[in-house]
């Protein structure tokens, strides 16, 4: 069984957290929830180092970095309630690609001919984040208005990735990009609007620990840098209870 696998029955396993052990109707109820989310990635990345192939066989110049922008996507969370307060959550969707961009220290006179470069574009890489949580909600189940908070886990996929002709260019020819699996920790707050015992509405901020490992590799010159994220998470989305 690989590791993505293995991460996945990790996070169904979480979200079904302590169903087995309730036993009433009510507690045992489903909501399916569909919306926007917002992610700024909040990306920190250290300078690429390895061998380059152009102008002459050598390192990275001191200062070649990137930065990952922010994208909107749809947002599907299925919540199984537990009791007492507590529901276990699996928040999917659909997965977004971001842009990433080259982010370069132009005091370093050898990246001189490289600043045309800085800000643009130079790969666009996709993510697939399920992420599961057990969460507490505030106040009785008959209050309309329930805020609530959540801790859990994350596992960040990066499946699709594409260099870009400015990407290209940076790396001295046509580049491959790679970026390794994260698993990590999730926190998120929120408040949950029940319009009717059907339907309700809700809102949150999210933020997890996403580590990777960006691997770029031209003419079979690998160069690597390892990229942080503390993403900001916003979502607004309509659940229906069954």
């Amino acid at each position: 069984m690989n590791t993505s696998r293995q991460t996945l029955r990790a996070l169904a396993l979480l979200a079904l957290l302590g169903a087995g052990a309730v036993t009433s109707s009510l507690a045992q109820q489903t909501t399916i929830r569909l919306g926007l989310v917002t992610i700024d990635p909040n990306s920190s990345a250290g300078d690429l180092v390895g061998p380059v192939a152009f102008p002459a066989p050598g390192g990275v110049p001191a200062g070649v970095s990137l930065s990952v922008k922010s994208k909107s996507t749809l947002l599907l969370t299925i919540n199984r309630s537990l009791g007492s307060g507590f529901d276990a959550e699996l928040a999917l969707g659909v997965p977004p690609t971001h842009d990433v961009v080259a982010k370069l220290d132009l005091s370093n006179p050898l990246l001189a001919t490289a600043a045309p470069l800085q800000g643009r574009v130079i790969a666009k890489v996709r993510q697939f984040a399920p992420t599961a949580f057990v969460n507490y909600s505030f106040g009785g189940d008959a209050a309309a208005l329930r805020p609530f908070v959540g801790l859990g886990l994350n596992y960040t996929k990066f499946d699709r990735t594409e260099s870009t002709a400015d990407g290209n260019a940076l790396g001295g020819g046509a580049t491959r990009i790679s970026l390794t699996d994260s698993i990590g920790w999730a926190a998120h707050a929120g408040v949950n609007w029940q319009v009717d015992p059907q339907w309700s509405m809700s809102a949150g901020w999210s933020t997890a620990d996403v580590k990777t490992t960006l691997t770029a590799t031209t003419a079979g010159f690998a160069r690597q840098t390892d990229i942080k994220f503390r993403p900001r998470v916003l979502s607004l989305g309509i659940g229906r209870t069954f």
